[in-house]
C-alpha cells in the first residue's frame, strides 16, 4: 500500500519546481499543477460529485460544508501579488493540501480545519456563503496545515506560511484547537504571543457549532503523535470524517518522520473506532492524493483500514 511523500520533501521539490520557472520567467500555475511526485495509492477509477452538489445537498439539512482545494478555490497562483505569496500558491497546488469548512446553516457560524497557505481566500469563501468562522481545528500540527515556519534548509529565508496564526488575528473572539500533545510546538511554529488561544483537545473532545453540528476529535496517532481524524456529526447522526493526515484514499500518511508514533498508526484506539464506522461514512482527505473523497467501507477492504483489528477482535 502507497503511503505520501512527507511534506518536508514535497515542499522542497516544489520551491526548486518554483525557482526553475521563475529562472525561465514562466511561473504559470500550469506548471505546478500535475500530479505531486511522489508513490501514488492504487485505486479504481471513480466518479465524484460536481463542485459544491454534495455541500448543497447537506446545506438543506442543516450541516454546512465545504472541502477547499489549492489552484481552485484558494492558492491561486495567477492571483499571487507578490514574489513571496506566488512561491506559496505554487507549493500549495503541488501539496494538495484541502481545507475544510463545517458548520451549522442556522447559525451561519463554522469551524475551519486545516486552514493554511491562503488566509485571505479562505475567510472570502465563508463570507461569500453567508457564514461567520468561529473556531481552527487543526488535525496535526504539521506546517502545512497549521501554517507558520517551514521545514529546513528554508527556514532560514524568513518565509512564513499564513495559516492558524493569521485565522486567530482575523477575528479577536476565534480560538484555535490542536490535540493537547502538540500544543506547545503549534504555539511555537507558528509564533503566537497569546498562547490562550489555543486550546488543546483530546480523544472524545467535542465542539458544537450551533445547535445540531458536533465536530468530535478522534485521536488516531501516526503520521504524528497528536495526529487526529474529526467525525462530523448532525443532530446525533454520523455525517463524515475528515481525516486529516491519518488517511488518504487507499493510502495513509507517512509514518516514518521524527514525529511520528508508527506503532499507534494501525493499533490506537481511535483508528479502531474509525474502522467500525458505517461503510457508507464518506472520509475526506488532508491532501487528495488519491482522491477527493472515499469512504470507510472503501478503505477497509483496500486502503489502510484493512489492516485494522476491530475493537471487537481485541
Amino acid at each position: 500500500m502507497a503511503v505520501d511523500k512527507t511534506a518536508h520533501a514535497l515542499w522542497k521539490d516544489a520551491v526548486e519546481d518554483s525557482r526553475r520557472e521563475a529562472a525561465k520567467h514562466d511561473q504559470s500555475s500550469s506548471s505546478f499543477s500535475g500530479m505531486v511526485n511522489g508513490e501514488k495509492a492504487q485505486i479504481s477509477p471513480r466518479k465524484t460529485n460536481p463542485r459544491n452538489a454534495d455541500e448543497a445537498a447537506r446545506a438543506n439539512e442543516g450541516l454546512y460544508f465545504r472541502q477547499l482545494l489549492p489552484g481552485r478555490d484558494f492558492a491561486k497562483p495567477e492571483n499571487a501579488t507578490t514574489p513571496i505569496e506566488s512561491l506559496l500558491f505554487n507549493v500549495a497546488v503541488k501539496m494538495q493540501n484541502c481545507v475544510y469548512l463545517v458548520g451549522d446553516t442556522a447559525s451561519r457560524t463554522c469551524v475551519c480545519v486545516d486552514g493554511c497557505w491562503d488566509v485571505a481566500s479562505v475567510e472570502e469563501a465563508a463570507r461569500k456563503d453567508g457564514m461567520e468562522i468561529v473556531a481552527v481545528l487543526a488535525s496535526h500540527n504539521h506546517f502545512d496545515h497549521i501554517g507558520g515556519t517551514p521545514p529546513a534548509p528554508f527556514e532560514g529565508l524568513g518565509v512564513k506560511i499564513p495559516g492558524l496564526l493569521e485565522l486567530l488575528a482575523e477575528d479577536p473572539n476565534r480560538v484555535g484547537y490542536v490535540h493537547e500533545v502538540e500544543v506547545t510546538e503549534a504555539v511555537e511554529r507558528i509564533g503566537l504571543e497569546d498562547a490562550e488561544r489555543l486550546l488543546s483537545v483530546r480523544d472524545g473532545s467535542k465542539i458544537k457549532v450551533g445547535q445540531k453540528v458536533v465536530l468530535e476529535v478522534i485521536h488516531t496517532p501516526g503520521h504524528t503523535r497528536g495526529s487526529c481524524c474529526v467525525l462530523v456529526t448532525l443532530g446525533g447522526a454520523d455525517e463524515m470524517l475528515l481525516s486529516g493526515d491519518t488517511i488518504f484514499p487507499g493510502s495513509h500518511g507517512r509514518c516514518d518522520l521524527e514525529e511520528s508514533e508508527p506503532e499507534s498508526l494501525f493499533s490506537s484506539d481511535g483508528v479502531r473506532r474509525v474502522a467500525e464506522l458505517q461503510d457508507d461514512l464518506r472520509i475526506y482527505p488532508g491532501h487528495t492524493y488519491g482522491g477527493r473523497h472515499t469512504t470507510v467501507g472503501r478503505e477497509r477492504e483496500a486502503g489502510m483500514l484493512a489492516q485494522v483489528r476491530p475493537r471487537s477482535n481485541i
